[in-house]
């Protein structure tokens, strides 16, 4: 006679492979996407910010919109970015097929700011005396999220 687990055995089992599923697939998405991560530190104030944002939040965010806007609103902007579509498209396929190179930097006096496409992300870097800013969010995601808002 075979003794079958009773339900809240199976109940258990069950939340625990959700939740491990769950975990994997998130882990997997973000090593799929990257990580989007902005970093402010005031030092005058003493506060530093870091915050990472799985890049999928973005490109969910891009095709949210894309669907949340009026249609007549989500038209008009599409109208007005016609022009530049096909330069901002070709822009970033560009990017993503560029080796690691800084794109501008401005060096004034005290003031400092780099941008540059770095291991497949696009990265601002802004210094000013006190205050340091840290932006860096994946091309591919940007790409993407053009993408839902171009249409």
């Amino acid at each position: 006679m075979t003794r079958r687990p009773s339900f809240g055995v199976l109940l258990l089992a069950s939340f625990l492979v959700l939740f491990v599923g769950s975990g994997l697939m998130l882990a997997a998405t973000v090593a799929v996407t990257g990580v989007a991560r902005v970093q402010i530190e005031d030092r005058a104030e003493g506060f530093s910010l870091d915050i990472p944002v799985p890049a999928l939040l973005i490109e969910g965010g891009a095709l949210v919109a894309s669907f949340a806007l009026p249609d007549d609103e989500l038209a008009r902007l599409r109208v007005e970015l016609g022009d530049v579509e096909p330069i901002v498209s070709s822009m970033l396929d560009e990017l993503v097929a560029l080796d690691d190179v800084v794109l501008v930097e401005v060096n004034d006096g005290s003031d400092w700011v780099r941008v540059e496409k770095r291991g497949g992300a696009l990265v601002i870097d802004v210094e000013e005396p006190d205050t340091s800013v840290h932006l860096s969010v994946p091309l591919g995601s940007v790409r993407r999220s053009a993408g839902w808002l171009f249409g």
